[in-house]
């Protein structure tokens, strides 16, 4: 659910970027039907396969400030 309301943060192109890489749902979520929809596409995503290639570490930001903080030391 991308916030559209910032003006500073383009989280509704970026979502869509990421959702050409990875099985996720964007949906602004602003209506009931919306939800509905998004919700359907998430467990549709859960039944298929998932391409190895997104299977990837999400733990760059905590790898980061542990290595600026070893610095620090």
């Amino acid at each position: 659910m991308p916030n559209t309301s910032t003006k500073l943060d383009d989280q509704y192109r970026r979502a869509h970027l990421v959702s050409e890489y990875a099985p996720v749902a964007v949906s602004e979520c602003k209506s009931e039907s919306e939800r509905e929809i998004a919700v359907r596409k998430l467990l549709q995503l859960t039944r298929t396969h998932v391409d190895r290639r997104c299977l990837i570490p999400m733990n760059g930001a905590v790898l980061a400030a542990e290595a600026i903080l070893s610095i620090l030391d």
